[in-house]
């Protein structure tokens, strides 16, 4: 993958918006925010990318804490609610920034 790789924001069937990001010892790298649109489930492959579409890389998640009263398991999240993600590849924490946008396409 290119850093000048870009994505449709349009096209993606899953919009996380990234409000915070953290580290826990022993547990590894989260990112906190909004499902805008979509589900993701725990082991799924999602693309970071800036708000202008520009892949910063891609990883597996899973679902760590979620608030909603729409649930299908406690590994999917659904929209619209808060959720934390665990990043799998903790080099990611680096690429992270608050605004970025976890995408599905």
């Amino acid at each position: 993958m290119e850093d000048t790789d870009k994505i449709n924001l349009h096209d993606a069937s899953f919009i996380f918006v990234v409000e915070e990001k953290f580290s826990v010892k022993g547990r590894g790298v989260f990112i906190a925010g909004r499902i805008n649109l979509g589900k993701v489930s725990s082991g799924d492959e999602v693309i970071v990318s800036d708000n202008m579409g520009l892949i910063r890389g891609k990883t597996k998640v899973g679902v760590e804490f979620f608030c909603s009263s729409k649930m299908e398991d406690k590994h999917t999240a659904y929209e619209p609610m808060l959720i934390s993600l665990l990043l799998e590849d903790n080099a990611m924490i680096g690429k992270v920034e608050v605004s970025d946008y976890i995408v599905m396409i």
